[in-house]
């Protein structure tokens, strides 16, 4: 695996905007990946020994599967230790990415091109507004999975020239969004919480597989939340 390599100084600026996001909450993350064009997975979390941030499918579903573990059981997650892999970016090819040299012996993977990124994710709920609030990550907040995001503008920082991100044709990794996206409708659908005994759909998306255990979740008991499962 050889992945194109700058200085720090050299790095170019990240462009992008008009973000889509998937909010997603799933026992079958395996099966999104099965669905998903080949691709590779790395960690940005920060600066790593070099080498160190390509992460092994089976690394990452083995952290999943503890992550989803402690929710069934009740258990509040540690997201310390899910962060690696979950602050994180898929692309199909190594050319939309590039790696920053940190000394002599470490470095840091930054998007060149657009790429599928990872995200953490919590929410809140506030009693005030009776809004649900994403990427909120106080002292109440909810741990919900994690946040798959694709820009739909990006800009190249040299020529100034804003493109579709999800011109396909254009850019490879626009169909790792596709597919998510292709995946998340067959497979999950928005969580039904009950407020008062009003069923409320949030665009947060649950797996139908988490159903049958989601209401173990303790931050959301701790807060009084529940998901509808009738």
């Amino acid at each position: 695996m050889t992945l194109q390599r700058l200085l720090p100084k050299q790095a170019p600026t990240f462009l992008a905007s008009k973000w889509l996001h998937i909010d997603l909450l799933t026992e079958s993350m395996e099966s999104l990946f099965e669905a998903m064009p080949e691709f590779f997975h790395f960690s940005t979390l920060g600066v790593q020994e070099k080498g160190k941030n390509a992460i092994q499918r089976a690394d990452f579903l083995s952290s999943w599967h503890c992550y989803i573990s402690d929710l069934k059981n009740g258990k509040v997650s540690d997201d310390f230790r899910f962060r690696f892999f979950a602050t994180s970016l898929f692309t199909t090819t190594l050319e939309s990415i590039r790696a920053l040299d940190i000394a002599d012996d470490k470095e840091i993977i930054i998007p060149y091109e657009p790429c599928l990124q990872m995200q953490l994710h919590r929410f809140t709920y506030s009693s005030l507004d009776h809004k649900f609030h994403s990427m909120a990550f106080g002292q109440n907040s909810i741990s919900w999975g994690v946040r798959l995001s694709y820009p739909q503008l990006f800009q190249y920082p040299h020529t100034r020239v804003v493109e579709e991100a999800l011109d396909a044709e254009r850019f490879q990794n626009a169909t790792l969004f596709l597919a998510v996206r292709q995946w998340m409708r067959a497979n999950t659908q928005p969580t039904p919480f009950e407020i008062k005994g009003m069923r409320v759909n949030v665009p947060m998306r649950i797996g139908k597989e988490c159903f049958s255990w989601i209401n173990n979740h303790p931050e959301l008991k701790n807060r009084g939340l529940q998901v509808c499962i009738r």
